[in-house]
């Protein structure tokens, strides 16, 4: 016997695709950007490591964020999907036949739960743990049915060991939100939804205020808030 799939709503609730910035501290101090993608960290003055494909793709990036209403089982529930632009060469050892396709990762969250971040206090860095009923990564998706393949990977009926991390530091004045994403391990060391990790002294940033001396997307209030209930 089958199981019930879980049922999507035809479109997104909510997207957050343009106006995000991803911002990197260079190893010299310097801060570098770029548009849905947090650079390498480099030197600011390696261009020649900058403009390669592989690193063109940045630590990090975010084609967008969207937002899916659905239900399983009279029960509702958000899946909050993160699109991610990778690559590889089809011959590494010379760098040769570089190839990019989109890869994402969902997370299937109650609403309820993401309803801790009303309210929050100004200008601090929050680090919201967010459990999760199921989640995982597509490689290779075709955007256009990601739905469709969430509902064939899903596996519900078990407890899950991820937690969608949500790091904000709001500045109301200025109408700005930094935040990063992640899904972290609830025992191990482990991060995924991401393109890199970003680590010191060999552990992770992620899900720590620290990161943000390093790294972080930053984009409006308004147009996060399409996504997660900041507003």
């Amino acid at each position: 016997m089958n199981e019930p799939l879980i049922q999507f709503s035809e479109s997104p609730i909510g997207v957050l695709q343009t106006g995000i910035m991803g911002w990197m501290r260079s190893t010299d101090g310097q801060w570098l950007s770029g548009e849905n993608t947090i650079p390498k960290r480099f030197s600011s003055y390696d261009d020649e490591k900058f403009e390669m494909p592989e690193n063109e793709l940045g630590n990090d990036n975010t084609i967008k964020i969207e937002v899916y209403d659905a239900t399983f089982q009279n029960e509702r529930i958000w899946a909050v999907i993160k699109y991610m632009r990778n690559g590889a060469y089809k011959y590494p050892g010379t760098k040769r036949g570089w190839k990019e396709w989109t890869d994402a990762y969902y997370f299937l969250v109650r609403p309820d739960d993401l309803m801790v971040m009303d309210d929050l206090e100004d200008s601090l860095i929050h680090v919201m743990k967010i459990p999760v009923l199921y989640g995982g990564t597509l490689r290779k998706i075709d955007k256009e049915v990601i739905t469709e393949a969430i509902q064939k990977n899903v596996r519900f009926g078990q407890s899950f060991d991820r937690e969608l991390v949500l790091m904000l530091q709001l500045f109301r004045g200025s109408n700005t939100a930094r935040f990063a994403l992640s899904s972290n391990h609830k025992v191990f060391p482990e991060i995924e939804g991401i393109l890199n990790n970003f680590t010191f002294k060999g552990k992770s940033l992620y899900g720590r205020p620290a990161l943000f001396e390093y790294c972080y997307y930053e984009t409006s209030m308004y147009d996060l808030g399409q996504v997660f209930p900041i507003l």
